[in-house]
């Protein structure tokens, strides 16, 4: 949850700062991971679209009131978020790394949870067998 004016919290901030390092052992950063759109339509796809899903709602964006920013605004900071390089997001001064988090971790959950909606409907209609082992 935000503070009362709908901004993150000072821990929301820091754990949006860390979406764009890689950690230790790993590949990508937890940015490049989640704005990555599900390609396996299976019951293993339909799981990783839901965490994936659950990974962004779980930071708390959809409370965030974002009204004052333009919708045009906010949407070129999603773009960006959604396209640039994990390190090219890092590299912003700090306001606008923050304010780019903040827009990709608002917008993304409803995307997300779309594209679980879709990856479901899928494996359901293709192939209704893979779904019983979900989760």
């Amino acid at each position: 949850m935000g503070d009362p004016r709908g901004r993150p919290t000072p821990e929301q901030a820091a754990q949006l700062e860390q979406l764009v390092v890689v950690p230790a052992g790993k590949r990508v950063s937890e940015l490049d991971r989640m704005r990555r759109s599900p390609r396996d339509i299976s019951a293993r796809g339909v799981g990783k679209a839901l965490e994936r899903y659950e990974s962004l709602n779980a930071l708390g964006g959809s409370s965030w009131d974002l009204s004052s920013i333009p919708p045009g605004r906010l949407q070129a900071l999603v773009r960006f978020a959604k396209a640039a390089r994990a390190q090219a997001v890092a590299d912003l001064g700090g306001n606008r790394r923050l304010d780019t988090l903040v827009a990709f971790t608002s917008v993304m959950p409803q995307v997300a949870a779309d594209e679980a909606i879709e990856v479901f409907d899928l494996a359901i209609t293709h192939a209704p067998g893979l779904l019983i082992s979900i989760r």
